[in-house]
């Protein structure tokens, strides 16, 4: 059985591993990053800054024991980064700021 628990730092890399291989074929991972044999990496970087960023602001951060899967929960008032892939076309980079920018006022989870 594989056990879930809140992750470490340690956890992270290979959590963003996992979590970049099951949106590989995800049509907003794919329009990210159009060139397969670049999105795995593209991917993982994006998933490891954020997973990054929410341990050392305190969301929660859960992974299984064989770090195969992790789930983040922001609480209220902390929106996550905007910030895009390296790299990232102008049309992602306007994306994402128009994601972030859509974010209710009221408090939520996220």
């Amino acid at each position: 059985m594989n056990n879930i628990r809140t992750a470490t730092p340690e956890d992270l890399d290979q959590a963003a591993a996992s979590l970049a291989e099951a949106f590989a074929r995800d049509p907003l991972s794919q329009w990210i990053e159009p060139e397969p044999s670049a999105r795995r990496h593209v991917m993982r970087a994006l998933f490891e800054h954020r997973l990054r960023e929410a341990v050392e602001q305190g969301a929660t951060v859960l992974v299984t024991d064989d770090l195969g899967a992790a789930a983040v929960w922001l609480p209220p008032g902390m929106n996550g980064d905007a910030t895009p892939p390296p790299g990232a076309r102008p049309e992602v980079v306007e994306a994402l700021a128009t994601i972030n920018a859509a974010h209710p006022i009221r408090p939520h989870w996220y």
